[in-house]
């Protein structure tokens, strides 16, 4: 996005700019701020140590981007897996284009959301308004993550979690909760509903092997909605 418009949008009230140097909430929201969750097992200080920890291969050397703070996870950042299209995660090789590594992304921004309440109360402090990142980049064959994969993610977290409750009836039963999924992931996925879900499911503490399977599958789909391919 124009960095004018953006600005422009901004000092009228109509949207916030994600950035590290900005003011409240957006700094908190930019992926080089210190924010401390787990992710699959992994400890991370940043969500800027998670993402560029995905260019590198050896699960050893991950876990030590994932520890590191924004602007020292930022200096590791490397062009190599833009050859080949491939990025890593705990041994996995996954293309950066696949349906696999954005349901990754989107339930790694879901732990986030869950675990860390500075991002979690600055992100539903943006409420009502676009979320930009004019200094993201747009070619994902050129960056892990792009602008408008940032946003959709962040906006989709903010704007579901209420619906998702409702929706759930506060429900502790993972047997109830999986047969609703199921019989409900038609009109979930039309509602832009993803990782909401799954951060609501880990709250209630039901995340059986089952239930985690069926919201992979309705987090994929949403997404793909939100951003724009349709269901697949």
């Amino acid at each position: 996005m124009n960095r004018f418009y953006a600005w422009w949008l901004v000092i009228t009230g109509k949207a916030i700019d994600i950035w590290s140097k900005s003011k409240y909430p957006a700094y908190i929201l930019s992926n080089l701020y210190d924010s401390i969750f787990i992710f699959d097992d992994v400890e991370c200080h940043s969500m800027e140590g998670l993402l560029q920890s995905l260019k590198y291969q050896d699960e050893g050397k991950q876990h030590q981007i994932c520890r590191l703070r924004g602007m020292d996870a930022k200096r590791m950042s490397s062009s190599d897996w833009q050859r080949d299209q491939i990025v890593w995660w705990k041994g996995k090789a996954l293309k950066r284009q696949s349906d696999d590594y954005m349901k990754l992304i989107t339930e790694a921004y879901a732990a986030l959301y869950q675990q860390n309440q500075s991002f979690r109360k600055a992100l539903l402090a943006t409420k009502g308004k676009r979320l930009l990142h004019s200094r993201g980049k747009k070619n994902p064959h050129e960056t892990i993550l792009t602008e408008k994969e940032f946003c959709a993610i962040l906006t989709e977290l903010r704007d579901n979690m209420g619906f998702v409750e409702r929706f759930c009836n506060f429900t502790k039963n993972k047997w109830e909760m999986k047969e609703k999924l199921i019989q409900n992931s038609d009109f979930l996925a039309k509602k832009n509903i993803n990782a909401k879900l799954l951060v609501y499911l880990q709250h209630i503490n039901i995340m059986s092997i089952d239930v985690l399977h069926t919201i992979s599958t309705i987090v994929f789909r949403s997404w793909r909605m939100h951003i724009g391919y349709g269901v697949g």
